[in-house]
């Protein structure tokens, strides 16, 4: 609980902070083929050598963004390694306009799909890996399995993953061991996200109505299954949590992936359950390692007590770089 507690005090911050440096981002919007934005927040970019050696692109948590301290730490490690990060930022994340009736969610493979597309036709021949953090992991990781033999990553690392989004939610209504807070956390990550959202989505009434979205019942939502039935799924093409859920989830399809993958996950991780990995399908793919530590949290692995520092970016980059060397040998 220690662990999940650094991450929801001082290690969720924004701010500038002593347990993690600054990093400095130049953003950049791209529109997507059906009139959507979203946007990459560059970091490690030479003005006078523009062009990377290699390029690390990253996937956030739900409603994280480049300022993230996980996100943070990441870039900082990545940079000091010699790569350019590219933090992708989905509709409506990190104050993007909604230019559709579409927001960012876990099925956001195809707008990854385009981002990733359009960083390698921006810089070609340059070597691209990824890393993703909870649901960025989720989305990335579906985006490769999808992708098979023509996936444009050389190598991804992904990060407190929901493999099963369907057990996660489920997992996430039990009262014990957490005391019922992980639900707590997430729903009033989702409510804030929403009445964020809100304010945009009004521009398309007759859509809303529609999809049966109601967003004084999407506030009152009871569990994040109740809140993705009445709000995700409905404005994302889906008709219930459970279908989107399914869509959305990689187990059943890592048998597919066709480069080299490392999937870092707490044991006691309160909001995605490790009883959710499917670690049978670890066994039986040679491209993918499982690596699963007792403590942690959910994006947290916290080393020191006073002043507590995450270390998870540095196995992490490591794998990524030995992945690399070893395709350059």
């Amino acid at each position: 609980m220690l662990q999940a507690f650094y991450e929801g005090t001082i290690g969720g911050t924004t701010e500038k902070s002593i347990l993690c440096a600054e990093v400095s981002y130049t953003s950049e919007k791209i529109f997507l083929p059906d009139g959507g934005m979203m946007s990459i927040d560059w970091s490690g970019l030479d003005f006078y050598s523009p062009n990377p050696k290699k390029i690390l692109i990253v996937g956030p948590g739900v409603t994280g963004h480049s300022d993230s301290q996980y996100v943070r730490c990441v870039a900082i490690e990545a940079m000091n390694k010699g790569y350019a990060v590219a933090v992708l930022h989905g509709r409506g994340i990190a104050g993007n306009e909604i230019l559709t009736f579409k927001t960012h969610c876990a099925c956001s493979f195809d707008d990854y799909e385009f981002a990733i597309s359009y960083i390698e036709n921006k810089f070609p021949n340059i070597p691209l890996v990824g890393l993703g953090t909870s649901m960025g992991a989720g989305i990335l990781l579906k985006h490769v399995a999808l992708s098979g033999n023509s996936c444009k990553l050389k190598a991804l690392v992904v990060v407190a993953t929901p493999f099963s989004h369907l057990h996660a939610g489920q997992k996430a209504n039990d009262f014990w061991p957490y005391f019922g807070i992980p639900r707590k956390f997430i729903l009033n990550i989702f409510t804030k996200m929403s009445s964020t959202l809100k304010p945009q989505l009004e521009k398309w009434p007759d859509k809303l109505e529609a999809q049966g979205i109601d967003f004084s019942r999407v506030s009152q939502s009871k569990s994040y299954s109740e809140f993705d039935s009445s709000f995700t799924a409905k404005i994302n093409g889906f008709p219930d949590s459970d279908e989107y859920y399914a869509v959305a989830s990689s187990t059943g399809h890592l048998h597919n992936i066709k480069i080299p993958v490392l999937a870092l996950s707490s044991l006691d991780d309160p909001v995605i359950s490790y009883e959710g990995i499917p670690f049978n399908e670890f066994l039986t793919n040679d491209n993918l390692i499982l690596m699963t530590t007792n403590c942690g949290g959910h994006i947290g692995w916290f080393t020191g007590t006073f002043l507590p520092k995450r270390w998870y970016q540095i196995p992490c980059v490591e794998y990524l770089e030995a992945v690399l060397s070893t395709l350059n040998s």
